[in-house]
């Protein structure tokens, strides 16, 4: 009876210290955890199936990228529709870019004076031209900027301005502002370098050169400029050689720049044009000998006698020049 009474008392001890510890660990968590920690069962949006965000990682609002991709869900906050799939926009919307169009590049001939004023001289150099600019303003605007030969010079006044220019019927009416130059040989040299310089181009055959819209006036009280001009007959006379500038030439042609300088056919029918033949004026080849060659032309009519020679070395290096003409009876 007595063990009997013990055991009881025993088994009540032990459910007693197990409640104690069950309510115990359930008052600290322990055995199923806090209300805060206990896993929860997401939220769902009818329809939708995907759980919310996690806690701490923000909702992106509708229609911005999260990391690189694209949202496409709703902002919670705005409630508005899921934005669609980036598209370009509209090409009405979009500004066309339109490449700049490159200058049309023309090789023109430019006729300056030479050292004695006694001829003006071909200069050939490349020009662009942009926009509306026409090729006869390009190389009058070159005539007025200059020669790059330094050996030659510009007959025009510096500060002559171009105030208009059009061609009509084959003339090319050359409107100058107001200039003057000095002696009847600057007077033919402003003529010629226009003139020369402008029927080079196709469709001109005359010039009509203008002072301040006028055509009857002067630019150095020996011609009257109220008709328009054309290429004049072939100058025969005595050629005076520049022996500074055929040094400088040889040495450009040494260097690799005009070497049709050492072609004498060739220097006939580019420098001939300073006697005012053309380029295409066919030569005749008469004798070679010792840097010096014969040829014969004709033109207008006329028949011609050329000789070229050698002025620096008299080899194939050597450049030729024109060193006289003969009109032939």
């Amino acid at each position: 009876m007595k063990n009997s009474r013990l055991s009881t008392w025993r088994m009540l001890l032990c459910l007693g210290f197990a409640g104690l510890l069950v309510a115990t660990a359930a008052g600290c968590g322990w055995l199923f955890g806090s209300p805060a920690e206990r896993p929860q069962k997401a939220k769902e949006t009818p329809g939708q199936g995907a759980p919310a965000p996690a806690p701490g990682m923000g909702v992106q609002p509708a229609g911005k990228a999260t990391g690189g991709g694209t949202a496409t869900g709703p902002s919670p906050a705005s409630g508005t529709a899921p934005a669609g799939p980036r598209t370009n926009p509209p090409a009405g919307e979009t500004p066309e870019i339109v490449p700049k169009p490159a200058a049309d590049q023309k090789t023109v001939t430019l006729y300056f004076a030479d050292f004695q004023a006694q001829f003006v001289v071909p200069e050939e150099r490349e020009v662009s031209l942009t926009g509306s600019k026409t090729l006869p303003e390009a190389v009058m605007e070159e005539i007025l900027a200059g020669p790059r030969d330094p050996y030659l010079t510009s007959p025009i006044p510096k500060g002559t301005r171009l105030l208009s220019l059009e061609v009509n019927n084959g003339i090319a009416y050359v409107n100058l502002s107001r200039f003057m130059v000095g002696g009847t040989a600057g007077e033919s040299m402003v003529i010629n370098s226009i003139v020369n310089s402008m029927v080079e181009l196709q469709g001109i055959e005359k010039v009509q050169i203008l002072i301040e819209g006028k055509a009857s006036d002067t630019v150095g009280g020996h011609v009257i400029l109220e008709e328009p001009i054309g290429r004049g007959p072939i100058l025969a006379y005595p050629i005076f050689i520049d022996e500074q500038r055929v040094q400088w030439l040889q040495q450009r042609a040494d260097d690799g720049v005009e070497t049709w300088r050492k072609d004498p056919m060739e220097v006939a029918r580019r420098d001939g044009r300073m006697l005012r033949f053309t380029l295409d004026t066919v030569y005749q080849e008469l004798s070679r000998k010792d840097g010096v060659v014969i040829l014969e032309t004709t033109a207008d009519g006329k028949s011609y006698r050329l000789e070229l020679r050698q002025p620096v070395r008299q080899s194939d290096g050597g450049i030729w020049i024109i060193n006289n003409i003969e009109e032939l009876s």
